[in-house]
């Protein structure tokens, strides 16, 4: 599954999608991809 989003209200969702091992594939804007990696402490197996 590729998940595609936009907008720092979509960092917790991301994070949700990441936790639950949902997603094979992301595509972010920069800002909000630095959002999620600067959270993203009890997130793993994230490339």
């Amino acid at each position: 599954v590729m998940g595609v989003a936009s907008g720092a209200e979509k960092v917790g969702p991301i994070r949700a999608a990441l936790r639950g091992n949902y997603l094979k594939s992301l595509v972010v804007d920069e800002e909000t991809a630095n959002a999620v990696l600067n959270n993203a402490g009890s997130i793993r197996n994230v490339a």
